[in-house]
């Protein structure tokens, strides 16, 4: 079973969706391209990127004016839709000097509830 804009869903998935989540700085969206800064899947529902340190496996770098772009992956969807939040929270290191240009950036996913497996058995996901 599909949706109008193309999302397979899952009618054996009672609970539970898996969504990915992925950024790209102002440098750009196309594959290999420097603008690319991590991509987590699913096994995280927050990361920090900051000029000299990033979740891993988030690169960190400057972080830079401009649009960035957050890369949402709906793996997983059950028969009722997968509701998300991003978060993008923007602030400056600790005792640093003000700057016009922010010095670190946080990212959130918020699920709205996390269920158990349908049935015992196997589970398919990403390996990271």
């Amino acid at each position: 079973m599909t949706t109008p804009s193309g999302l397979r869903l899952d009618p054996r998935l009672v609970g539970g969706n898996t969504l990915d989540i992925g950024i790209f700085d102002p440098r750009g969206i196309a594959p290999s391209n420097l603008g690319f800064r991590g991509w987590s899947g699913s096994h995280k529902l927050d990361f920090t990127i900051a000029e000299n340190w990033a979740t891993p496996p988030y690169l960190p770098g400057p972080i830079q004016p401009g649009t960035w772009h957050v890369l949402l992956g709906p793996y997983k969807v059950g028969l009722r839709g997968c509701a998300y939040e991003v978060k993008i929270g923007i602030s400056e290191e600790v005792g640093a000097a003000p700057v016009p240009v922010p010095r670190s950036l946080r990212v959130t996913a918020a699920r709205a509830r996390l269920e158990h497996a349908a049935e015992p058995g196997w589970l398919r996901g990403d390996l990271h």
